[in-house]
């Protein structure tokens, strides 16, 4: 199908779909077997299996924190997850990870643990992400993380969905224009995006880089 496959190109960071369009399907794919479907390696940034954090805990984290805090969710997240890719990036960063943000690879699902480290370190995770895509450059490495089912990632239902995903999209804007070799790619209900309250500017900035997905009864005699 098309859609699907343009959903995949490294230039696109959301995938909109609604239930059922196969938003799921794709991305479990590319997890299980990427080089069957694109190049590079895929990471699960969130999906909802026992890599993620419980949706409990997202819940409780959200409410203790204000809005301006769920980025640093968000960066402290992927920072563990970048550093579980088996390939030299990937180690260099783990090693530095181990020697500075211990509490981030001991607990990487409990963020109460390692929140006021990142927020007081964030300049030093800026230089460490930027070192990782230098690394994957120098390999000639793809690294894509991945990131599903965020309506089910708290308890709040679209609420909490609204909050936890506009600076989840705010981080990767602005990372697919600094990076070329680390990637994003975010799959979300359509009903989600529309009710959260982006900027025009980001909305228009997220035009070029997304795709929509579609299932017809005309997809089951393809």
């Amino acid at each position: 199908m098309p859609a699907h496959h343009n959903a995949l190109r490294p230039e696109i960071l959301l995938v909109l779909g609604a239930r059922g369009a196969g938003k799921s399907a794709l991305f479990g794919s590319a997890i299980v077997s990427p080089g069957k479907l694109t190049k590079g390696i895929w990471m699960e940034g969130h999906g909802g299996s026992r890599n993620s954090p419980d949706a409990a805990v997202v819940n409780l984290f959200m409410g203790k924190n204000p809005d301006e805090m769920l980025e640093l969710f968000w960066l402290g997240r992927l920072i563990t997850v970048l550093a579980q890719t088996d390939i030299p990036a990937g180690k260099t960063l783990q090693d530095k990870l181990r020697t500075q943000f211990q509490p981030l690879m001991d607990s990487p699902k409990e963020p109460s643990k390692w929140l006021s480290l990142v927020k007081d370190h964030i300049e030093d995770i800026a230089v460490l992400i930027d070192n990782f895509d230098q690394g994957l450059q120098k390999n000639g490495d793809f690294v894509t993380v991945a990131y599903d089912k965020l309506d089910d990632a708290g308890l709040g239902g679209l609420t909490a969905s609204k909050r936890l995903v506009k600076p989840l999209l705010a981080m990767w804007l602005r990372y697919a224009g600094r990076y070329s070799h680390l990637r994003g790619k975010i799959f979300l209900r359509v009903d989600i995006y529309e009710a959260a309250d982006f900027t025009f500017t980001d909305r228009s900035k997220l035009a070029g880089k997304s795709s929509t997905l579609r299932w017809t009864t005309t997809h089951l005699y393809a």
